[in-house]
């Protein structure tokens, strides 16, 4: 039996899991004309993106907005893009939930966004993974 005796590949993409939850928590998303708190990134595709907000949001109503980015893995401070509110509901204590789709989003904002993706990703799939594990292990 051959053993592979080659070092592993460090993720440098890879967060420990503090690190991961202290930086979803931190970004923030600000109306850019206002300069108001909208609320905090809870999911972003590029398609769109999820807010956990204080306050419900007007549906249809268009925002610039200012998305706050870790200062450790991002060069700009912020990313700056357009979205439309597509719902609002409540979330629970007292909090709202709010979706929105970006609006013609370049190039440069997408590829921020696949590097959001990535950054927070294995988050996801961490989740799924052990979602699928609790499953099997109920007991009969």
């Amino acid at each position: 039996m051959q053993v592979n005796t080659t070092p592993a590949k460090k993720n440098l993409n890879h967060l420990p899991r503090p690190d991961r939850n202290r930086l979803l928590a931190g970004l923030e998303v600000y109306d850019y004309d206002s300069g108001e708190l909208l609320g905090h990134l809870v999911q972003i595709s590029h398609r769109g993106l999820k807010l956990n907000c204080q306050r419900a949001m007007i549906t249809a109503r268009r925002f610039r907005m200012r998305i706050k980015l870790p200062q450790d893995h991002f060069a700009a401070p912020e990313l700056h893009c357009t979205a439309v509110t597509r719902w609002s509901q409540p979330g629970g204590g007292g909090k709202f939930q709010a979706g929105f789709t970006l609006t013609e989003p370049s190039t440069e904002i997408l590829d921020t966004i696949c590097q959001l993706i990535n950054l927070f990703g294995f988050q996801e799939r961490e989740n799924r993974f052990l979602a699928k594990l609790r499953e099997f292990d109920r007991p009969d």
